[in-house]
């Protein structure tokens, strides 16, 4: 490799360190009481693309995703990724996000939103503009408090469906240590009807390997019975990290 090429391969691996380090900042509320059925792709879309909402930001812009910037720094192909993330783009246009919540009195809600208002795609630059749905405002913009928030690069490498479901609700739990958990409610969270051994090399097992092997936790669970049956999962949570990786600030169990 000559100079040139080195010094560019250089800078575009910088470039692309501080796109890992964008801050992902979520509500607790949109972590612990939202059911969205996201594939692991579509996941890491809502993952970079909240990435890049800056803290003082008031409202929803136009935002850029840059497809070439997203491939390299996920380490995926970006041959033929033009095509096939506009339709996972169109997924999540289309898609709905039910989000549980009270009203005045007290009453449990359920409302439903889509994640993006918006999608153009430039197929010549290869970027898409994409505007992020207004009613995700409260969970998403100017948090101060019972937000979590941590780097890009934490999640970038999940494969399974659902250990981006686990690790938001782990690491948004991460100071109080543990997240004690119903199957039924990871079933709901989850949208399956599995028996607890399905759920545990289905979901659990899975998700718990890639956490722990590509994230700043360190996680284990105990099962928990009801009678002969197994009712609950506790999951025991510890960081391998430091504050300028993960920020949780946390009112809720």
């Amino acid at each position: 490799m000559d100079k040139t090429k080195e010094y560019e391969s250089l800078e575009r691996e910088q470039q692309l360190d501080k796109i890992r380090a964008h801050k992902i900042t979520k509500s607790n509320h949109l972590i612990r009481h939202a059911r969205s059925s996201l594939g692991a792709l579509q996941s890491k879309i809502v993952a970079f693309i909240i990435s890049k909402i800056e803290p003082d930001d008031t409202d929803f812009k136009d935002m850029e995703f840059n497809i070439m910037d997203f491939c390299d720094v996920c380490k995926m192909q970006s041959s033929g990724m033009y095509d096939h993330l506009k339709k996972e783009l169109k997924k999540l246009r289309d898609a709905s996000i039910w989000i549980t919540r009270e009203d005045e009195n007290g009453n449990e809600i359920e409302e439903t939103f889509s994640w993006l208002s918006k999608v153009t795609m430039k197929k010549q630059s290869g970027i898409a503009v994409l505007k992020v749905s207004e009613d995700l405002k409260p969970y998403l913009l100017e948090l101060k408090e019972n937000f979590t928030s941590y780097r890009f690069e934490e999640v970038m490498n999940f494969q399974s469906k659902y250990t981006a479901w686990i690790y938001d609700n782990l690491i948004s739990r991460l100071g109080l240590g543990e997240w004690l958990v119903s199957l039924d409610e990871i079933r709901k969270q989850t949208n399956t009807k599995y028996e607890f051994k399905y759920i545990r090399s289905r979901i659990i097992e899975p998700s718990l390997t890639e956490i722990n092997k590509y994230t700043s936790l360190k996680v284990d669970y105990i099962k928990l019975k009801k009678g002969r049956s197994i009712d609950k999962v506790k999951f025991i949570i510890c960081s391998k990290a430091n504050k300028e990786v993960i920020e949780v600030d946390y009112k809720e169990k």
